[in-house]
């Protein structure tokens, strides 16, 4: 899990046992063309089948 990802998780309130419930389900890494990486993540809570997508943007492409 990226660094920036945990830091932004723990000033919201999602540290610990939070990140812990929750499984990668599959990735598409950063690439130059889209200038983001993506994760899929399912929560592993009580036989949820919720998905999340997570995007870590270049911050570049926001201020060029």
């Amino acid at each position: 899990m990226d660094l920036g990802l945990l830091a932004y998780g723990k000033k919201h309130g999602f540290v610990g046992e939070a990140v812990a419930n929750w499984k990668a389900m599959g990735d598409i890494p950063f690439d130059f063309e889209r200038r983001r990486l993506s994760v899929v993540l399912q929560a592993q809570s009580g036989g949820s089948t919720e998905r999340t997508l997570l995007c870590k943007v270049l911050a570049l492409i926001f201020f060029a």
